[in-house]
């Protein structure tokens, strides 16, 4: 796998940094852009990426993994979209064939680009209404807006987006408690699948084999990434 996954590792230069990160064209596959979480090498995700057979681009943000600069919200989405603009004019996609996927922090990141692009789709795990809001009930008597330069307002953003949504939400979710989940899945106008998965903590869902196959087939297959 390590020979394989080199085989599909990039360097991007976006924006005064340098990004590292994994891509690959299969032709005839829609196009995953995956968006990760805190702290996260989106090198873990990508070896499952591999595994789907479909087209994919996954970076570490500023600062992640090998990635130079630090992380803003605003730098990290100016460098989202500079980077699924060159992809997809890049390979000869078009918007009907990308499929933004963001975990966690990564699900703002999907968001706010959503909010930009014409995407065809929208999976996001353990996703959270606002990161202020998070904050504020994990950390109540600090005074958050004060100190949160990236509140990722995704609350305000979902009723401008008309993609295709699925979110898929942990349960046992002590990271994000599940309700902001809840929240900001009403607020979709054209949500088509929402589950709250049984057992699985914040982290259960990276890895997860079983998971995995219900997340290639929400991702992958050309029926389920029809915009409407």
């Amino acid at each position: 796998m390590e020979k394989i996954l080199h085989s599909y590792y990039h360097t991007f230069s976006v924006n005064g940094e340098t990004l590292e990160g994994w891509s690959r064209e299969v032709p005839g596959t829609p196009l995953i852009v995956y968006y990760g979480g805190n702290a996260e090498d989106v090198l873990y995700r990508t070896e499952e990426l591999v595994t789907w057979g479909c087209s994919f681009l996954a970076v570490n943000y500023r600062g992640f993994g090998r990635s130079t600069g630090s992380p803003s919200q605003k730098d990290v989405v100016d460098d989202a979209v500079v980077l699924l603009d060159l992809a997809v004019s890049g390979r000869g996609k078009s918007w009907d064939d990308v499929v933004l996927l963001g975990q966690s922090i990564g699900s703002g990141v999907a968001v706010q680009v959503a909010s930009q692009r014409p995407v065809s789709k929208m999976v996001l795990l353990v996703p959270f209404d606002s990161l202020e809001s998070v904050a504020k009930e994990m950390i109540p008597w600090l005074p958050v807006s004060w100190l949160l330069d990236s509140p990722f307002r995704s609350d305000e953003l979902a009723p401008g987006i008309t993609c295709p949504v699925a979110i898929y939400a942990a349960e046992e979710d002590r990271v994000i408690p599940v309700h902001h989940a809840r929240n900001l899945a009403r607020l979709f106008p054209n949500l088509t699948n929402y589950r709250e998965l049984p057992g699985i903590s914040h982290m259960g869902l990276l890895g997860n084999p079983r998971f995995s196959k219900i997340l290639r087939q929400e991702c992958c297959e050309k029926s389920a990434t029809k915009r409407t």
